[in-house]
């Protein structure tokens, strides 16, 4: 599993509050999952996050880390800055994001993550979010410990979609063709 890498992380931060400037719906709230869905599809389809962020499980769904330190570095420094429209407090980019640190694959999940969330407003994209079981299951954990776990990338793989006829029928060829039972 890669380490955290701060400078691709804010890099991942311009180059979303480039791409969502026009957007109806871009605040802080989405901001988080959007980082959160490229960084845990990039997982599932790649093998690897894109920044390594660590993902807590909060009440409005998850929240990278190491996000606010991050953003008041950025703002220090001029990339950003943050201004209120409506109800939302966005994110605006000061300079063009660094698109060579992104491979094509990587670059590919964030626009994809961008298109699909781009007509959620805060609300559904952090109901979106609490639908991610790893989300669920670190915030159960929270129940019980007090803190604010981190959620696992390999939760990612963790579903609790029925099986179709389809794959309980090759499940079963392949118990019989090894000689196992099938509960």
């Amino acid at each position: 599993m890669q380490e955290f890498d701060r400078n691709k992380f804010k890099e991942l931060i311009l180059l979303i509050a480039r791409e969502c400037e026009d957007h109806t719906y871009f605040g802080a709230i989405k901001l988080n999952k959007i980082l959160f869905f490229c960084d845990f599809r990039a997982f599932a389809e790649l093998g690897n996050p894109i920044t390594g962020a660590e993902y807590v499980a909060l009440e409005h769904g998850p929240v990278p880390r190491h996000l606010v330190p991050i953003r008041n570095e950025m703002m220090e420094v001029g990339a950003i800055s943050l201004e209120n429209r409506g109800n939302q407090q966005r994110i605006v980019a000061r300079r063009n994001p660094r698109w060579d640190l992104f491979s094509p694959a990587e670059q590919f999940v964030i626009f994809a993550v961008i298109r699909e969330l781009e007509d959620e407003d805060a609300d559904s994209v952090s109901e979106l979010s609490h639908k991610f079981l790893g989300w669920q299951a670190a915030r159960e954990e929270q129940k019980v410990t007090g803190r604010s776990p981190v959620i696992p990338y390999q939760s990612v793989f963790v579903s609790n979609r029925r099986p179709t006829d389809s794959e309980v029928s090759e499940v079963a060829a392949i118990a019989k063709e090894h000689g196992w039972t099938v509960i």
